[in-house]
């Protein structure tokens, strides 16, 4: 499944999923994030989000996704601290550092090797941020991203955000 879930909020988990991408999936991604950052800005909150993804992405995807992030990122997102990718790949983290030259935006997005990494990351700066969290959320959005970095689909009814 491609998706964010806030399930764990402050962690928002987005997932693209193995299969099934479409154009119309990555979209549909995109404008959940913005509906979330713009919520939390009305309810005077914030996030972080981390990200995964699983069979790495077509170069139709990666420009597909170049040209939505460029679009989200030019909404108001001030509810959301950082984005922590989870690549494993040390190329890919260091593929994600070009592309933040591309997009200056982006530079609120950190290239990690694992979920537990991420979430780590993630704690320090919620704590530094004064946004307060559930220690448990913590431990469950470990749990669930690596389900997620496994190698099958997590039923949408399990992890929707639209559920």
């Amino acid at each position: 499944m491609t998706g964010v879930t806030a399930e764990f909020y402050p962690f928002l988990l987005q997932t693209i999923g193995a299969t099934q991408r479409t154009e119309r999936d990555l979209a549909r991604m995109f404008d959940e994030i913005c509906e979330l950052n713009l919520e939390a800005e009305r309810k005077g909150t914030r996030h972080v989000m981390i990200s995964t993804n699983r069979n790495g992405l077509s170069a139709t995807e990666r420009k597909l996704i170049v040209k939505l992030s460029k679009e989200a990122l030019a909404k108001p997102h001030k509810a959301m601290i950082c984005c922590y990718a989870i690549l494993p790949d040390a190329l890919a983290r260091g593929g994600l550092t070009a592309l933040k030259w591309l997009l200056p935006a982006l530079e609120t997005t950190v290239g990690v090797a694992t979920p537990e990494k991420a979430i780590e990351l993630a704690c320090g700066l919620l704590t530094r941020s004064g946004v307060p969290f559930n220690p448990v959320h913590a431990r469950l959005a470990i749990r669930r991203l690596n389900l997620e970095c496994a190698t099958v689909d997590i039923p949408p009814s399990a992890r929707s955000v639209r559920s």
